[in-house]
Order: C-alpha cells, then structure tokens, then sequence
C-alpha cells in the first residue's frame, strides 16, 4: 500500500448559478431521464445529457449518484464565469502510521 501514498483530500467551496440538477424529479422528467437512467449501467443518455449541457452553457450538473449513496456534482470549469471553485486542503497522508487503529 505504501505505493499508494501520499495521498491528499480537498474539498471544496463552491458557487455556481447555472447547474442542471438532475436529483430534482421534475428536471428529470423535463429532460426524460428516470433516476433508473441516471444510475444504470449503461452511461450513453448521462453521456449525451452532459455533452448538451456543457453546448448550453451549465456551470456543472447535479445528479444522484449510480452507487445509490448521496449526489454527484460534476462542474465543467470552463463555464463557471462568475461562479466559485475554491479548494481547502481536508487530510493529507504520507504514512500509513496515520491509518493504524
């Protein structure tokens, strides 16, 4: 495991005023995308979803996760404008001391 260090988490403050947000049913159902979709193995809509939402300009897209846990925030970068992406350094890890009991 040692190859697998250092590691290092941040997260994130972020602002962003034109995000799809796909774990709200009625967007979902604007798009005609069930959350079965979203959380399906096959990733060709999500896919195509993205793609015309970065055409149009979305700051990022908002959806449930396909694990079943929690939402995704993917945020395309290239459009955040006015919006805010500020990291903040949460751990880091550089032994595996650190992660004994």
């Amino acid at each position: 495991m040692e190859g697998l260090l250092p590691r290092v988490l941040y997260r994130y403050e972020i602002e962003l005023d034109r995000v799809l947000d796909l774990t709200d049913g009625e967007v979902r159902a604007q798009v005609g995308l069930g959350a079965d979709v979203l959380t399906g193995p096959d990733w060709t809509a999500c896919q195509d979803l993205g793609v015309v939402a970065h055409a149009l300009g979305a700051n990022g897209i908002n959806s449930p996760s396909a694990t079943g846990i929690g939402d995704v925030l993917a945020v395309f970068v290239q459009h955040i404008g006015l919006g805010r992406l500020e990291p903040h350094l949460a751990e880091e890890w550089r032994s595996l001391d650190l992660l004994d009991g």
